[in-house]
């Protein structure tokens, strides 16, 4: 399990496959454990696919204090700097997708592609969150961390996926219960 100093913090991360650097980004709270295993296999075919726990998530540090979209972009591209990668595929979901909008700004010659996944650029024009959904993603903690991500489902899968899909979900559940919070 790689860790490194990127910035202020210990970052997670890790490497699977060759070829041409394709990173990751993942969303609101949601570790590596995001990716699935078949998507980065996937990808790692014919990338160099980099898959890293942003600060405050995963093993990756969880310093006091808010933090900012610059300042997530900027960790993301200190891990390009610290692996010795010049300019990479892009590709962010949800939250990631804002912090590799940042990325495509604020450092564009890192950048060789950008790929936007269910997310949104923010402004007065942003699409908001359905109440329902913020309920969920801002919800206090059961103390059953299995619940709670059960709890989130609802939101991430339609009721025929979970019905159809149930074992997978359970077993990428367990794997998420050994991770760190």
């Amino acid at each position: 399990m790689p860790f490194t100093q990127v910035n202020d913090l210990k970052m997670y991360y890790e490497i699977h496959g060759e070829g041409t650097p394709l990173l990751l980004v993942m969303g609101l709270g949601a570790s590596v454990l995001g990716w699935s295993v078949p998507q980065i296999e996937r990808l790692a075919s014919r990338h160099r696919v980099i898959v890293f726990d942003n600060r405050g998530v995963g093993q990756t540090d969880k310093p006091q204090g808010l933090y900012t979209m610059p300042q997530l972009a900027a960790d993301a591209v200190g891990l390009l700097d610290v692996l010795g990668i010049d300019r990479a595929h892009v590709f962010g979901v949800s939250m990631g997708g804002m912090i590799v909008q940042h990325i495509a700004l604020d450092y564009p010659q890192r950048v060789r592609s950008l790929v936007l996944g269910c997310t949104g650029a923010g402004g007065d024009h942003v699409v908001r969150t359905p109440p329902d959904s913020l309920k969920i993603l801002t919800a206090e903690s059961t103390g059953d961390r299995a619940q709670d991500i059960r709890r989130g489902w609802k939101i991430m899968y339609t009721p025929e996926f979970i019905a159809n899909n149930r074992d997978l979900l359970e077993e990428k559940l367990q794997r998420e219960l050994q991770y760190p919070e």
